[in-house]
């Protein structure tokens, strides 16, 4: 069944590829049959989030890029080595808004 997908990445993470995020998007975009263009839905410093918001039973699929950011969660603690957060967005606050707006049965 369609499931609601929230995917936070830093375009520079050292660990992880930013098409990694890009390939994660489209297969949940896929799954999800969502249809049109993704729409931003966030934006603030170096943090944008675009959405895909006509898919089956609302299963949004969202993705928000750091730019430049590493493997970090964002608004959190750094961790030496995994490159550049940001403050910019509170990974916590994002993941706890997305799923209470999109609650499972």
């Amino acid at each position: 069944r369609p499931v609601p997908t929230l995917h936070i990445h830093g375009t520079a993470d050292p660990l992880v590829p930013h098409s990694a995020s890009q390939a994660a998007a489209k297969k949940w975009k896929a799954i999800n049959n969502c249809t049109g263009e993704p729409v931003e839905v966030f934006r603030q410093g170096d943090v944008t989030c675009t959405q895909w918001e006509q898919c089956d039973e609302d299963a949004h699929v969202q993705l928000c890029l750091v730019d430049g950011g590493g493997h970090q969660w964002p608004g959190g603690r750094d961790i030496p080595l995994l490159g550049d957060n940001t403050d910019d967005l509170v990974a916590t606050d994002a993941a706890w808004e997305f799923f209470k707006a999109h609650p499972m049965p």
